[in-house]
């Protein structure tokens, strides 16, 4: 009788501290894409086992109009995703803070699951944010070649330049820039006539699958060389919260240096967090070591890797490489 007694008893207390999955979602960012202010973007981590099958993000405003909703096509979300919420027409979407709610949906928006109050910045706070410049085959056949290319900002002035090779085992070059909000122009110049494919310029916010992106196609049997116009963040240049860097105030870059067996990362104002993402796109893993020095674990594939790491200063992203 006393274990028939104390079993509703113990059900209740594993009810009471059965964790809600909404606690396993970390929402990383919420903002605009770079590149439009008609997309608000927002990146999620989910450390659970809940996938939220079919699911559907919203930011309502503090007057309970719906500022921007995200059209479903995910099955669930995973690790780590980035969900692309479109503005409503006629909704006046702020550039400074935002005050309101982001709601998660599931089900094709038939089931409501989380709630977040949101009192943040939807723009670019930090001097300056990565863009990814990118050259890629998205035809059948190789590309095969020498290349060049240049970032110039709206003054022509050069922000990077250099020189690339698309092989039959490398078919995608990208390099990360960090840049101010602003007008940029990425231009590409054959070396000489590739020999086919789908050649295809283009830039995003970040390496992995789901960043804000835009291309255009590379036609080199019209011409040998291209220009792509960008608008980095252009909504964002009146909004007041993108700082005026002053002299000597450069932030420190993270730092990269191997041993033998080690990867280590490096920052004299410490490091927060790092996250590490696959030249495929694939979410490696997030960690907050608090140091100035961390050391990428063991058990991690060989291989080349883009990592997010956030300090004091704000977030930058180094290419790192696993031996």
């Amino acid at each position: 009788m006393r274990n028939l007694l104390l079993l509703p008893l113990l059900l209740s207390v594993a009810t009471a501290v059965a964790q809600d999955p909404c606690d396993d979602l970390d929402i990383l960012s919420v903002r605009y894409s770079p590149f439009t202010d008609t997309v608000i973007i927002v990146e999620v981590a989910n450390n659970g086992e809940e996938i939220f099958s079919y699911p559907g993000f919203v930011l309502i405003n503090s007057d309970g109009d719906t500022l921007a909703l995200e059209t479903v096509n995910y099955f669930g979300i995973g690790q780590q995703s980035v969900h692309h919420l479109t503005v409503r027409p006629g909704i006046a979407a702020p550039t400074d803070v935002f005050q309101g709610v982001l709601e998660l949906y599931s089900d094709f928006f038939n089931m409501q699951e989380c709630s977040w109050a949101m009192d943040s910045v939807l723009c670019v706070t930090e001097e300056c944010e990565g863009l990814v410049i990118g050259f890629e085959n998205w035809g059948g056949a190789l590309v095969l070649g020498d290349f060049t290319f240049a970032l110039t900002d709206s003054t022509g002035s050069e922000v990077a330049a250099g020189a690339f090779t698309m092989t039959a085992e490398e078919q995608y070059w990208q390099q990360t820039i960090c840049l101010r909000p602003g007008s940029y122009t990425y231009s590409v110049t054959a070396l000489g006539e590739p020999s086919g494919g789908g050649p295809t310029m283009t830039v995003a916010s970040g390496p992995w699958f789901g960043s804000a992106g835009m291309s255009q196609p590379f036609p080199w049997y019209d011409a040998l060389s291209f220009d792509m116009e960008v608008p980095f963040y252009l909504h964002c240049m009146d909004s007041g919260t993108v700082s005026t860097p002053t002299l000597g105030a450069a932030r420190a870059p993270v730092t990269v240096a191997y041993d033998p067996t080690l990867t280590l990362l490096s920052h004299p104002q410490g490091i927060t967090s790092v996250t590490l993402i696959g030249m495929d796109g694939r979410h490696m893993g997030t960690w907050h070591p608090g140091h100035t020095v961390f050391a990428l674990p063991d058990g991690l594939p060989a291989g080349l890797y883009v990592a997010q790491v956030t300090t004091r200063e704000g977030k930058q992203l180094v290419k790192v490489a696993i031996r």
